[in-house]
This record gives C-alpha cells, sequence and structure tokens, in this order.
C-alpha cells in the first residue's frame, strides 16, 4: 500500500500545472515584478496572481538554477541602450515563456495561459536596457524598509551561511558600472565595513541603481508594507496598471474603468486572505504592525543611524525614514 501511495504522488506530481502547462503570450503579455531579494517579491506576485489569472515564472535569471545563465554576472549592470546579444537572446526566451523547469515553474499554478508573471530579483541594474528592448512589458518595483530586508537576509544567513555572503567590490567588477557609479564605488573603498553594514550598504546601491534607471521609464512603485496593511488596494493598483499599461504605452495613460477589477475583487477575497494567512502562517499571534516592526528587536541606534545616513547619502531618504516603519511616499 506504501509503494502504491508513493507511485500516485509522483504521478499526481507530474500533472500538476507546475509541471504541465501550455504558454501562447506572445511577449507583450509578459509583466515584470522586481525588487531586492528578501523585499517580498514572492509574496508580492502570489498577491498579484491571487486568481491565478497568469503563469508565474520564478527567478529565471538565477544563475545557480538556470543552465543558461551559469556563466554570465550574477547581478549584471547594463546601460539601457547598450548592445548585449547574449542578454537579448535569454530576455526574449524568459519574456516568451519558452523557459521551463522546476525552479522557475515552482510556483506556478495555471494549467493553460496567455500571460505571464516574471518574478526576479538579479535584474534590477538592468531595467532601462530591458525596458529599451522590451518596451511592451510593463515593470512593477517593489520596495521594503531596508532594516526588514536585512533583517531578513541575516536570520537566512545564519540557516545558510554561504547564501548571503557579500563582496560589495564584486559589484563593480564590472567596468561600466565603475565608470557611471564613481561615487558609490569611493564609499565601499574608503569604509571597512561589518557584515550589518556591508548589507545596509548593499540594499543601497541595489535600490539606487534601479530607481535610477527607472526614472525615465513608466513603471509601478509598490512598498511591501503596504501589501500586508492593504492587500486587496494593492491588488487592484497592480491590475489596473497593467491594464492601463497594456491600452496605451504613453507618459499620461488614462486611467481605465475599474469596475471590472472590483467586480472580480468580491470574488477573489477569499484567495486574497489565503494568501496574506499563508504568508505569516509562522506568525500566528502578532497583529499585521508587530510583523512589520519585528526588525527593530535586532538593531540599536547606532545601527539604524547607519541606515539612516546611508540612505541620505545614496538619495534614498525620500523613500524611507530608518526610524519609521512605513515608507514615506506611497
Amino acid at each position: 500500500m506504501r509503494r502504491v501511495k508513493k507511485l500516485l504522488n509522483r504521478c499526481v506530481t507530474f500533472i500538476t500545472p507546475s509541471r504541465l502547462y501550455a504558454d501562447f503570450g506572445r511577449v507583450e503579455r509578459t509583466v515584470l515584478i522586481v525588487g531586492a531579494a528578501r523585499s517580498g517579491t514572492t509574496y508580492f506576485t502570489k498577491l498579484v496572481n491571487c486568481d491565478n489569472d497568469f503563469r508565474y515564472i520564478f527567478e529565471p535569471f538565477h544563475p545557480g538554477q538556470c543552465s543558461y545563465m551559469k556563466e554570465l554576472p550574477d547581478r549584471p549592470y547594463l546601460r539601457f541602450d547598450e548592445k548585449n546579444w547574449t542578454y537579448q537572446q535569454i530576455c526574449k526566451k524568459v519574456f516568451l515563456g519558452k523557459v521551463r523547469s522546476n525552479w522557475v515553474d515552482r510556483f506556478n499554478a495555471r494549467f493553460i495561459s496567455n500571460q505571464r508573471l516574471v518574478k526576479s530579483t538579479r535584474v534590477m541594474m538592468m531595467l532601462g536596457w530591458i525596458h529599451h528592448h522590451f518596451p511592451a512589458i510593463p515593470i512593477i518595483y517593489l520596495m521594503r524598509h531596508p532594516l526588514a530586508v536585512v533583517a531578513s537576509r541575516l536570520k537566512i544567513a545564519e540557516k545558510y551561511p554561504d547564501w548571503f555572503i557579500l563582496n560589495l567590490d564584486s559589484l563593480f567588477s564590472q567596468s561600466s558600472l565603475i565608470q557611471d557609479y564613481p561615487a558609490i564605488q569611493d564609499i565601499i573603498r574608503n569604509s571597512n565595513y561589518d557584515e550589518f553594514q556591508r548589507q545596509v550598504v548593499y540594499w543601497c546601491i541595489l535600490n539606487k541603481i534601479a530607481l535610477d534607471q527607472l526614472g525615465m521609464v513608466k513603471h509601478a512603485l509598490f512598498f511591501y508594507e503596504q501589501c500586508l496593511t492593504e492587500p486587496e488596494t494593492v491588488f487592484l493598483k497592480a491590475r489596473q496598471f497593467i491594464e492601463n499599461y497594456r491600452a496605451s504605452r504613453i507618459d499620461q495613460f488614462n486611467v481605465l474603468d475599474n469596475t471590472k477589477h472590483q467586480r472580480k475583487l468580491i470574488n477573489i477575497d477569499r484567495q486574497i486572505k489565503k494568501t496574506t494567512e499563508f504568508r505569516f502562517k509562522s506568525m500566528s499571534g502578532s497583529s499585521t504592525e508587530a510583523r512589520l516592526e519585528a526588525w527593530r528587536k535586532q538593531f540599536n541606534e547606532e545601527q539604524i543611524g547607519f541606515t539612516s545616513q546611508m540612505l541620505e547619502e545614496f538619495g534614498l531618504d525620500r523613500y524611507y525614514d530608518a526610524k519609521q516603519t512605513h515608507p514615506i511616499i506611497h
């Protein structure tokens, strides 16, 4: 009986949507969701797709999991007009949904799809390039409080020490990055940072470059904190942005009728609740605010002060105040 059960489980696993599906969507039916690692991008993507309208492609640019990325930098920096045939072919393959593996499809739950969500934490420094070469793809960018991200990364590093070993100098092995951001390199070279400080600076570097590249690109900016306090609002705004972008790729787009999403929200309220509850299954009994402020227990005033200083130096203090839980802008 045990062998039969095991065989049945294998059969069920094989025919799940993550292994068996059809993807017919064109490039313009792709949506790119980007943010720093441990910023909540996995949860955010599940929230946006809680009605299972999209195929979910998970981290298709991971060099440790995707064979076509093995010989390439972990987090490449590309100028918007740079010619790079290798990345152009890889991105085209990803955005057409031509990638399949247990890794990229691990969260997919749709059998037949004509649109997809591509979630990545590794293309933050090439968003301008992606928009330049694939302008039909809407980009959604997610941010989370730097100390919450660092707290999460340090916690993971305790269990898996090799996951988040940071060598900031490795970022600047890319010559174009050195040329475009000499001030950032000076900040790194002139300081002897501990592990906490390196994590904060790393968060600042990635978000600074990503937001610089998105400065001239129409995109949607969301904050992880709002995903937890107002998941329904986030769902509506994200899906409305996607529809507006597809309807008209212009600088000032008209807001489309939101009634369709409002009707859909009535039907998927249960899925949103289920997605949110799944995110907090290991934190039961805590209020949302307590969960958001959990990082405060890990850091002292000196560390918070250092974070404030870095946010100011990198020009990111318009998004977050290190001493406050929620983002400054909405």
